[in-house]
C-alpha cells in the first residue's frame, strides 16, 4: 500500500511539474486511490486516472497565430456594466446598458511576431464626461488615463461611473483612480514606467478590429458594437478627436461605415489593455457566448 501511494504521489508530482512548465499555477496535488486531483489556478479540478500507469498529457499553450480578434480571454479584472445614457439634470444613468452576457474581455489586436496581445472590454465598465475640448479628453482617455479622477457627481473631463470590482464576487465597485491603477497592476498587464498600459479604445483600434473580423458595418459584429439590453443604444467614446470640440463615439445604432463626433455629453468607454509580451494562452473548456475562450498564464 505504501509503495503504491508513493508511486501515485510521484506521478502526481510529475504531472504538477509538467503543468507548471506549461504555464499553469498548481495550487495543490492530492491522491485518492487511482485518482490524482490537480487543483489549478482558474481551472476546475482535473481528475486523472492513473490505474493504467499513464499520465494525462497536460494542455499546452496555443501558438499566437491561432488566436483570433474577438476571442474571449479570462483576464482577471472584473466589472459590472454601467449605463451609457445619462440624464444630465440629475446624473442618473439608468439606460443604455449592454446585454448581461457582454462582460469580461476580448482580443482586440494580435502582434504575432512580438507575441503581444491587446484586449478590449466586452462590455462598458466606465463612463466619461467630455465637454468641448477634444485635446483634453483624448489626453485623459489615453496617456493620462490613471490621472483622470473618478467622480460621483457629473464633472467635466472626469470619469463618472465605474463598475470595476476588486474581485469577481465583490458587491462594491472601485471609486478611486489610484485603486483602479492598482487593479490593473497585475501579473498580466504590461507596465511602462510604473503605469499599466491601459487606455480607452481609439477609432483606429475599432477600425482595425473591423477589418480583422471582416465586417462591412460596425453593427455587423458584437465585438465592435455591443448589443443593447434595453431600448436605448449602447454608446461609447473613442479616444480620437473629431474636431477641436468633439471626440468620436460609436453606438448600437451606427449602421454606416464611419463613426461621428459629439461633445457636452456622458458616454461609456471601453478600456484597451496591452498584455505582457509572451503571455501564454490555453484554450478553456468553457466558451463565452459560444466563442473560443482562453485562460492566460505567465
Amino acid at each position: 500500500m505504501d509503495s503504491y501511494l508513493n508511486s501515485a504521489t510521484d506521478k502526481a508530482n510529475a504531472l504538477k511539474t509538467e503543468l507548471e512548465k506549461n504555464g499553469h499555477t498548481v495550487e495543490d496535488v492530492s491522491v485518492n486511490g487511482n485518482k490524482i486531483t490537480i487543483t489549478n489556478y482558474r481551472e476546475k479540478n482535473k481528475i486523472v486516472d492513473i490505474s493504467n500507469g499513464m499520465i494525462m498529457e497536460p494542455p499546452r499553450p496555443v501558438e499566437y497565430s491561432r488566436l483570433r480578434v474577438g476571442d474571449y480571454v479570462n483576464y482577471p479584472v472584473y466589472y459590472n456594466n454601467v449605463g451609457t445614457w445619462v440624464k444630465m439634470s440629475n446624473g442618473q444613468a439608468n439606460y443604455g446598458f449592454p446585454k448581461d452576457e457582454y462582460t469580461g474581455w476580448r482580443i482586440l489586436s494580435i502582434d504575432i511576431s512580438n507575441e503581444e496581445v491587446k484586449l478590449i472590454s466586452a462590455g462598458i465598465p466606465m463612463s466619461y464626461y467630455h465637454y468641448d475640448n477634444s485635446y483634453a479628453s483624448v489626453t485623459n482617455l489615453t496617456t493620462n488615463f490613471f490621472d483622470t479622477p473618478i467622480n460621483s457627481t457629473v464633472t467635466q473631463y472626469n470619469f463618472y461611473q465605474c463598475g470595476f470590482k476588486e474581485t469577481q464576487d465583490s458587491t462594491s465597485t472601485i471609486q478611486n483612480i489610484i485603486d483602479l491603477k492598482a487593479l490593473f497592476t497585475n501579473n498580466f498587464t504590461q507596465i511602462q514606467e510604473e503605469v499599466p498600459k491601459v487606455h480607452a479604445m481609439t477609432k483606429d483600434e475599432l477600425d482595425g478590429a473591423k477589418i480583422a473580423v471582416n465586417a462591412t458595418y460596425y453593427k455587423d459584429n458584437d465585438l465592435l458594437i455591443i448589443p443593447k439590453k434595453d431600448n436605448y443604444s449602447v454608446s461609447f467614446w473613442l479616444a480620437t478627436s473629431n474636431d477641436i470640440y468633439s471626440i468620436c463615439h460609436a453606438s448600437t445604432y451606427d449602421t454606416y461605415e464611419s463613426v461621428y463626433g459629439s461633445n457636452k455629453d456622458i458616454r461609456g468607454i471601453r478600456p484597451a489593455v496591452t498584455l505582457k509580451t509572451g503571455i501564454k494562452f490555453i484554450e478553456s473548456e468553457n466558451k463565452i457566448n459560444n466563442t473560443t475562450t482562453y485562460d492566460i498564464f505567465e
